[in-house]
Parts: structure tokens; C-alpha cells; sequence
């Protein structure tokens, strides 16, 4: 099973939600998010808003494909500035109830999965208001764009005996998609420029992507 995260224009939602719908994803959870494009990627595009819909939900390999080739056509995935989708894979699942639920009493999803992982998922936890800052410093390792939610802490008193200020504050999550062999190049990058002991006081970690649709991937799901 996938972890499925669709990033799209937030005007785009509606239409996103209505092929959820059809194609019965058991759980769609909807956050807001802006885009990182700097002024000069925006002009080039002919790009405005940056305002973002961040859609998650979970699925089957099977549905993942069908979702994947049902929003790129219905979003224009192909289109710079229309959003991404990547599939995150799953490990487990608490309970079988629940994993019928997700798996819509799919079988297949027991078996082992083979996958080749190009790209993986980069999350960075800053404090509020340095996104700017953590993107900077990932560009400069190799990262082109990321979208930031915005997020209440909520961790434990001890986070403090490792970071400089409480958990327990407003933090900006960075979601970066980055190919593999440059993953750890930001990740250090932003440890080293972003991390504890500064203004950002970030933290990272990275998760595999098993499928992807969006900017500057041009596979074909369909096949």
C-alpha cells in the first residue's frame, strides 16, 4: 500500500476531490500549503498564485495507479505549475480491520513490494517564518521548489535537551521531492546551514518515493 500526497493549485481542489470520490479512496485528508518558487520561476511560467491544496490519502498499488492517471489528466500533471504526485510506501498497518478498510479487501497488498526508488520525499521541520531560509540553503544543494504547510509543535519537554527552543511552538514543514543521489547533499545542507543551533532550528528526514507524476518527470504510468 501507498501513502499517496498530491500538491496542486488550491483552485484545482474541488476537481482533485472529485476523482477521489469516484474512484472511492477510503480516506482523503486536505491541508494548505504555499509554494517556494522563487519571483524568476514564476515569471518564467507565467505563474501567480502559490497558494497549494496538499491532498493525502492511502491505497493500493493498484488504485495509486489509477489515481495517479486520473488526476494527471483531470490537473494537467504534464503542465509546469499544476502540482505533483508522489506514492509513498507503506510498511504496515495496524489491524486488520483497517488495513480491509484501506485495501477495499484487496488481497494483493500482502505481498512484498519491488521497488526501484528514484526520488525520495524530504521533510524539513523549521521554526516559523524560515521556510525562506531552509529553501535557500537546499537550493544551493541541488533542490528546484518544495511547499510549505504551516504546523503547531507538540513534542515532549525533552525535546529541548537536543534543540535549542521548544517543539511546542509554530513551526513551517517543508516538503521537498528531491532524486535520490541528491538527497543527501540538501539534507546535509540543510543540517549544517538550517539546523539546531540556528534561527531555523530544523530537522530533517527523508522517505522513499515509489511513484511519481508532476515537474520534470515525464514516466509513463500507463504502461
Amino acid at each position: 500500500m501507498n501513502f499517496v500526497l498530491l500538491i496542486t493549485n488550491r483552485s484545482m481542489e474541488r476537481t482533485a476531490a472529485a476523482v477521489y470520490r469516484h474512484l472511492e479512496a477510503p480516506m482523503v485528508l486536505t491541508m494548505l500549503g504555499r509554494g517556494t518558487a522563487t519571483r524568476e520561476m514564476l515569471d518564467l511560467w507565467g505563474l501567480e498564485a502559490q497558494e497549494k491544496a496538499v491532498m493525502a490519502s492511502v491505497a493500493s498499488d493498484e488504485r495509486t495507479r489509477e489515481l495517479m492517471q486520473q488526476l494527471r489528466k483531470k490537473l494537467y500533471l504534464d503542465i509546469p505549475g499544476n502540482g505533483i504526485i508522489i506514492a509513498i510506501p507503506i510498511k504496515s498497518v495496524g489491524g486488520a480491520r483497517t488495513l480491509a478498510y484501506l485495501a477495499n479487501g484487496s488481497e494483493e497488498e500482502r505481498k512484498p513490494p519491488q521497488m526501484d526508488f528514484k526520488y525520495e520525499l524530504i521533510t524539513a521541520v523549521a521554526n516559523e517564518g524560515c521556510s525562506d531560509m531552509v529553501m535557500e540553503v537546499a537550493r544551493k544543494a541541488g533542490a528546484t521548489g518544495g511547499t510549505v504547510i504551516h504546523a503547531k509543535g507538540g513534542g515532549s519537554r525533552g525535546s529541548e535537551k537536543f534543540f535549542k527552543l521548544s517543539i511546542a511552538n509554530e513551526k513551517d514543514m517543508i516538503l521537498i521531492v528531491a532524486q535520490t543521489e541528491k538527497k543527501g547533499d540538501i539534507m546535509r545542507s540543510i543540517i549544517r546551514e538550517a539546523g539546531p543551533k540556528t534561527r531555523a532550528d530544523c530537522m530533517v528526514f527523508s522517505q522513499p518515493v515509489s511513484a511519481m507524476l508532476g515537474i520534470g518527470n515525464t514516466e509513463d504510468e500507463e504502461e
